[in-house]
């Protein structure tokens, strides 16, 4: 069964059995791990990434989106807001979930509609366009992984791991920076 995106292409429809799958956890695992991405591509400032429950936020991303905006950045700005909404899509979460736990995001986004003259459709277009992206997806495939293992990951990992993702860099790269952050952690 195919769905109609909005742009009016075509993507696979999510299983039943892949939101079972991964579970809520999953769910926020890979809406943080997609705004983590997203802050990578659009060379964001990225200081990390949580599936640690906090208040009233089930996980977090932190960065710095910046705060000059020209249109480029502005619309990066909008997609990596996005982007965890879409994931959620993605995954197969129905609209008004995955709405309700990007609520801040999209008041985020919002702020920037009238300076892009876009409306919210387009933001959203922009956001799953981002995500369907075969190396985009598996950047957040994997982040998502090690989020559940782990809970947090600092923002020089994640970009890492983007870089292993995309082939740029080795999983041994990877490793050593694991190793040298460990000592560094424990004051070696």
């Amino acid at each position: 069964m195919k769905k109609k995106t909005s742009k009016g292409g075509r993507r696979r429809a999510p299983s039943r059995t892949r939101i079972k799958r991964i579970g809520w956890r999953g769910l926020v695992a890979h809406h943080e791990s997609a705004h983590a991405v997203a802050n990578c591509r659009f060379g964001f400032d990225l200081y990390g990434v949580s599936v640690v429950q906090h208040e009233d936020a089930l996980g977090a991303t932190s960065g710095s989106g910046g705060l000059g905006y020209d249109l480029e950045t502005a619309k990066g700005r909008v997609t990596s807001l996005l982007a965890g909404y879409a994931a959620n899509l993605r995954n197969g979460a129905a609209e008004p979930r995955a709405r309700a736990g990007a609520q801040e995001d999209f008041e985020a986004a919002e702020e920037l509609y009238g300076f892009l003259q876009i409306d919210e459709a387009q933001a959203i277009d922009w956001a799953e366009a981002f995500v369907e992206e075969p190396k985009n997806w598996r950047a957040i495939e994997e982040i998502a992984e090690q989020l559940l293992a782990r809970k947090r990951l600092d923002g020089e990992e994640v970009e890492i791991m983007v870089e292993v993702a995309d082939g740029v860099t080795s999983s041994e790269d990877l490793e050593r920076y694991r190793l040298m952050a460990a000592h560094v952690g424990r004051g070696e």
